[in-house]
């Protein structure tokens, strides 16, 4: 079971690392019983600032929060043939839309283009903001993934400019797919062209797979991925505070200095 660590207050704390959506058991049996792994776990590491898991434990204790979250998930089995039934109608006719604007792909090993797509149209939506650090944590997940053949990088361009408007990372393994990250220009918005690419992606999936979009908790967005035939599946986000009245002080002390010296309660 993978244990994502962050330095925090001083102390290694459960943290779960940006674009994981969540994390499980692995084993070569078939079925592992998770809570002997979780128990390990509360017992190791006295604060989890977050963590999320693709099943939930067993009897957990009152130190411990728990919500239920939802990716978006498509089947598909072995010996179905694709087949855009499963689309919604709206979709069919934006993708014939899309068909028309004339789009291409192409695989590519560098995700700079597509990360300041994102800097420049979508991070402004998300609430917070998203530090330099995290792009820079994507720029080398990138690397690694396709160094290893674990995913694949494309861009998508209209034909008559060749301009590229739109890109995507794809990770493969073990049978599932996951749309990790994305972006795109306001004219590749406009023309569908990320619609037109998981399209295409679909068509080339061999079954069995699982293509998981790994939706954020963002209705519209869950609805635009529902539209491909995707239903929802839960995953579990957990959190726990178990430390020592010397272990809260230091974590409200540290507060204290982030917030320019004003006592939190």
């Amino acid at each position: 079971m993978p244990v994502p660590l962050r330095r925090k207050y001083g102390q290694w704390v459960v943290h779960q690392p940006l674009f994981c959506q969540f994390l499980d058991v692995y084993s070569d049996e078939p079925s592992v019983d998770i809570d002997a792994f979780f128990s390990c776990l509360l017992q190791h590491f006295r604060y989890g600032s977050v963590l999320h898991l693709a099943r939930i434990p067993a009897g957990l204790s009152g130190t411990v929060q728990l919500r239920t979250a939802y990716t978006d998930v498509l089947a598909l089995p072995a010996g179905d043939e694709f087949s855009q039934t499963h689309y919604s109608a709206d979709r069919r006719r934006q993708l014939r839309r899309a068909q028309q604007q004339g789009w291409q792909r192409w695989p590519a090993t560098d995700p700079t283009l597509m990360i300041q797509w994102f800097k420049n149209y979508h991070a402004q939506q998300i609430a917070g903001g998203v530090g330099d650090w995290a792009y820079d944590v994507l720029h080398g997940l990138t690397q690694a993934l396709l160094r290893r053949r674990l995913a694949t990088l494309y861009y998508v361009s209209d034909v008559a400019s060749q301009k590229a408007q739109a890109g995507a990372l794809v990770v493969q393994a073990f049978g599932r797919m996951i749309y990790l990250f994305n972006a795109a220009t306001p004219a590749g918005r406009a023309g569908q062209a990320r619609a037109w690419l998981l399209d295409r992606i679909l068509r080339e999936t061999h079954p069995p797979a699982v293509f998981d979009f790994e939706s954020p908790e963002v209705p519209a967005v869950a609805r635009f991925y529902q539209e491909f035939g995707a239903h929802p599946v839960p995953y579990y986000i957990l959190r726990w505070n178990r430390l020592t009245k010397v272990g809260q002080w230091v974590r409200r002390l540290v507060l204290i200095i982030m917030n320019n010296g004003q006592w939190l309660m």
